[in-house]
């Protein structure tokens, strides 16, 4: 059960983590990560960022439904989530400073 929260938690951050970045570089902000970078001259930055944000929500959905309860994957959710969490807290940050 936990991990299907987790895995519920890490699409929230993915969702906020996609508006609020869309709401920086709307404001004048750029992408720092040099992947997402990368795939957005490919691809355009909302197909890249659709394309990264639900191959995690589906990855962990997938991994979720295969390993169940294991705790090594309670562990990786864990740490996925809170680097998202730190990320999307960031994005906050940058958003208020550029008001």
């Amino acid at each position: 059960m936990l991990n299907w929260i987790l895995t519920g938690i890490l699409a929230s951050l993915q969702i906020l983590d996609f508006l609020s970045t869309k709401k920086i570089l709307a404001n004048g902000g750029r992408e720092l990560n040099p992947l997402m970078l990368k795939l957005v001259s490919w691809l355009g930055q909302t197909k890249a960022m659709i394309l990264t944000k639900a191959g995690a929500v589906i990855a962990a959905i997938g991994a979720t439904i295969m390993l169940g309860n294991d705790v090594r994957l309670t562990i990786a959710l864990l740490a996925i989530t809170a680097v998202y969490g730190v990320v999307v807290a960031n994005n906050f940050k940058v958003l208020k400073n550029l008001k």
